[in-house]
């Protein structure tokens, strides 16, 4: 503490020298007749002086401005104010009654041997009279400074104290401590070590546990004024420290020990694990008939290449004919080694593996023409004919219920232009489709039957119904669509604490659908004023009730053509075509009107507080979200 002191104090010299005076007290006596009393306080804790201080004067005289200043006296520096104030004398020369002056500056006890500093108050009159008098300076009131008291030192570790030389911190310095008040604020300190000085650095202010410990990461390359760590050595930056305070900067009232970081070049960093390719590969004979059975070998770059991937296909319904992989990406060779009678090794085959996932290669292995093959597609729809994405389907050869041997498997594409289906080459004959999984909100139908006939293309439709999702409580559900695609229905008639629903991204929340407090029942749409497309992962609910959350295509919006009247949030779309909106709202909380027309052109057409009528321009037709805690009305035309 003592060293933080003389540094304090040092630091506080120097930022006044341009202010230093020597009292006129130190020049000459003071007159009798100019006396200066200290009412409150007199004595000071050390640290930053920041307190009301009341005094009288008299004896000086009437009418005379004067200057009433703390002082700092030291053995190893010139006298100077620390603060003051400058108030004129009255007409019989008192300083009294006066509103009491805030000193403010650093003050350190007389105790130590460092600085022997005295601290004491003194006024005097800042200009000679005009009668020619002596400039009357008052007597010296000493200050007492106590040094302040500190509590029990606590203890920091940092388990890793070696940062490797660059432009950043990598992951961070981490660190715990104990010892400390409980719930209690403390500031972790990271300083430069310059020959045993302290330079700059970062901080982080916490707060204890109830326990008095502290846990976190500093990492100063988030602030772009704070050094990056350089080399052992390299421009006389040798190392940093570690160390935290509780209570503040300037007065803390319990330290802890000091933790060094050495900074090196000779610390290797761990490799950045390969990024990788995902797929799967399909072994077909001629009729595209899946072949079980074949083993193959992947080489890297070319046929030559060294051996990466060795696998034989199995009749597992899950996998029939075919196998996942997962590759860094470039160019690889697939080379069959053994394939089943009747067929026969096919030729090399060179693909291209990027780094995305559905990287998908055939090998079309030479045999006999079984059946001839059907192409064509598989689509999920939901009751009103729109595609679901996210629908995974296996098709099996023969009946359902005979489990014959599985020839294609996919999942309906989950992407903003894909239209709920996938590709299909099949030959033949009976098959069974059995869907395996289907996204939030919607049950897994039961097995589809059909009969493949040539000619080509054939269509198979797999109708999947939607299905409430129901929770108590707060809840995550998975989902997989783009902005704008889907309408949530939510309701929770029994909520009395906060609720509300967030629309998830890959990042986490995106967008808030809703939020209020109590009971909700409404219907949004999930990314509806995204400037650009964002794919959405889920659904976060807080809820402190039963809830259900319907989730549906756009296609099930409300249809009207040109008035509608609902309460609450809703989905409206406005198949007549106008230019003006008519708009009315009765209702004490919020209330907005999100407009998107034919041309996906954005508008908020309204955004108010309480109720609201008004005429705004609109372009329709349009699709319009209502945000309301009342009834409302719009119409267009």
């Amino acid at each position: 503490m003592r060293s933080i002191r003389a540094a304090l104090f040092t630091v506080v010299a120097a930022a006044v020298v341009a202010t230093s005076i020597v009292p006129a007290a130190e020049a000459q006596a003071a007159l009798p007749d100019a006396v200066l009393s200290v009412t409150s306080p007199t004595t000071f804790e050390e640290g930053y002086l920041d307190a009301p201080i009341t005094f009288t004067g008299s004896g000086f005289t009437p009418n005379a401005q004067v200057s009433v200043d703390i002082v700092v006296a030291s053995d190893e520096a010139a006298p100077y104010v620390l603060t003051g104030t400058s108030l004129p004398a009255n007409s019989t020369g008192e300083l009294s009654p006066f509103m009491p002056f805030f000193a403010q500056g650093w003050i350190i006890p007389a105790t130590g041997g460092e600085h022997n500093s005295r601290v004491y108050l003194v006024a005097s009159e800042l200009a000679a009279p005009a009668n020619g008098n002596q400039s009357r300076v008052s007597n010296q009131v000493d200050f007492t400074v106590t040094e302040r008291v500190m509590l029990p030192a606590a203890t920091i570790v940092v388990p890793n104290t070696i940062v490797v030389a660059g432009p950043n911190w990598g992951e961070g310095i981490a660190f715990t401590g104990s010892g400390w008040s409980p719930n209690s604020t403390v500031y972790l300190m990271l300083e430069l070590q310059i020959d045993d000085i302290s330079g700059a650095g970062d901080h982080l202010e916490l707060v204890s546990d109830a326990n008095g410990n502290i846990s976190g990461v500093i990492n100063p390359a988030a602030n772009s004024d704070n050094p990056s760590p350089v080399a052992p050595g390299e421009d006389g930056y040798p190392k940093y420290r570690i160390y935290a305070l509780e209570g503040s900067f300037g007065e803390p009232i319990r330290e802890s020990n000091s933790v060094v970081i050495t900074v090196t070049t000779n610390v290797s960093t761990p490799p950045t694990p390969a990024v990788l390719g995902t797929g799967a590969v399909s072994i077909k004979g001629p009729s595209s008939e899946l072949l079980p059975g074949v083993t193959v070998e992947i080489r890297k770059n070319t046929c030559s290449g060294p051996a990466v991937w060795y696998t034989t296909t199995t009749d597992r319904a899950d996998a029939y004919g075919a196998f996942g992989i997962g590759l860094q990406p470039g160019q690889y060779c697939i080379k069959t080694l053994n394939v089943p009678a009747p067929y026969w090794i096919p030729a090399d085959v060179m693909f291209t593996m990027e780094e995305r996932p559905a990287n998908w290669v055939t090998v079309w292995v030479p045999g006999p023409i079984v059946r001839p093959i059907v192409t064509g597609a598989l689509v999920a729809k939901d009751a009103n004919g729109n595609g679901v994405n996210g629908v995974t389907a296996l098709i099996q050869e023969g009946p359902c219920g005979v489990g014959g041997p599985g020839v294609w498997q996919n999942t309906t594409a989950s992407s903003r232009w894909a239209s709920g289906g996938f590709g299909i080459s099949l030959a033949t004959g009976t098959h069974c489709v059995t869907t395996q999984g289907v996204p939030a909100g919607y049950r897994i139908p039961a097995p589809v039957q059909i009969d493949v006939v040539a000619p080509s293309p054939m269509w198979i439709t797999v109708w999947v119904a939607s299905q409430p999702l129901e929770g108590s409580g707060d809840s995550v559900v998975p989902a997989d669509f783009y902005s704008g695609q889907k309408i949530v229905d939510f309701s929770c008639p029994s909520c009395t604490g906060y609720t509300g629903v967030w629309a998830l991204d890959q990042d986490g929340k995106r967008d808030l659908l809703v939020s209020t407090v109590g009971a909700y029942q409404g219907r949004r749409i999930a990314g509806f004023t995204d400037y650009f497309p964002v794919h959405y992962t889920g659904f976060e609910i807080t809820a402190n009730a039963h809830w259900t959350m319907t989730i549906s295509n756009i296609s099930s919006a409300r249809h009207v053509s040109s008035t509608a009247v609902g309460m609450g949030d809703d989905v409206v779309v406005f198949d007549s075509p106008g230019t003006v909106a008519n708009i009315s709202h009765t209702g004490g909380g919020y209330f907005g009107v999100w407009s998107r027309d034919s041309r996906g052109d954005m508008d908020l057409l309204a955004n108010e507080i309480g109720s609201y009528w008004g005429s705004v321009s609109a372009r329709s037709p349009a699709t319009m979200q209502i945000t309301a805690d009342g009834t409302w009305q719009i119409s267009v035309g």
